[in-house]
């Protein structure tokens, strides 16, 4: 069983490094099928952040903020959560 994750894996893995840059899109969601398949899961998120040059001082994220978030399948309540957040957190009202 562990084998034939490994296999698929590296399938998955060879089949997105085959992939043009130009259809990072495409390969993203893709890649968010590949990943939710293996664990049967009817959804699944690719989330990115960046990291300030300048750490705001008591900052309980440390510098990281959210900057974008994909779903393999299309969702309009947690898209406008997300940005919510990131407005939220922007403004420095951070939950600790």
């Amino acid at each position: 069983m562990e084998n034939d994750h490994a296999e698929r894996i590296l399938a998955f893995w060879d089949y997105l490094a085959d992939q043009p840059a130009s259809c990072a899109h495409d390969s993203l969601h893709d890649l968010l099928a590949f990943v939710a398949g293996l664990v049967n899961a009817r959804q699944a998120y690719w989330l990115g952040a960046i990291r300030l040059a300048r750490k705001p001082e008591r900052d309980p994220l440390r510098g990281w903020r959210p900057a974008a978030i994909q779903y393999w399948q299309p969702v309009d309540e947690p898209q406008q959560v997300f940005r919510k957040g990131v407005r939220d957190i922007n403004g420095g009202d951070v939950p600790e």
